[in-house]
Order: structure tokens, then C-alpha cells, then sequence
């Protein structure tokens, strides 16, 4: 039972890991993209492609 309870535990932990993961995946998504949405004077920096508005 006390096996059982912790396998399931350790699957519970390896979910929210990868929750987490997941999130961070998409916060430097936004970061990486919110860059490319700003207008090139709001942006101020080269090297990113003009934006497409």
C-alpha cells in the first residue's frame, strides 16, 4: 500500500514538473515573440525582422 502511495506520488511530482516546464516553455515564448510586436521605435533593437502590421 505505502508502494503504491508513493509510486503514485512520484507520478504526481513528474506531472507537475512538467507543468512547469510547459509554462516556462511559454513564458519565454511571449517573451521571445512579444519583442517582435512592438513597433521598431517602441523596440529598439536590431537583428529582429520588421513586424508585418
Amino acid at each position: 500500500m505505502e508502494a503504491r502511495k508513493r509510486a503514485v506520488m512520484d507520478s504526481v511530482k513528474g506531472e507537475i514538473a512538467l507543468a512547469n516546464a510547459q509554462e516556462l516553455m511559454n513564458v519565454r515564448l511571449v517573451l521571445f515573440i512579444s519583442p517582435l510586436s512592438l513597433s521598431p521605435s517602441e523596440r529598439g533593437s536590431p537583428g529582429f525582422p520588421p513586424p508585418y502590421n
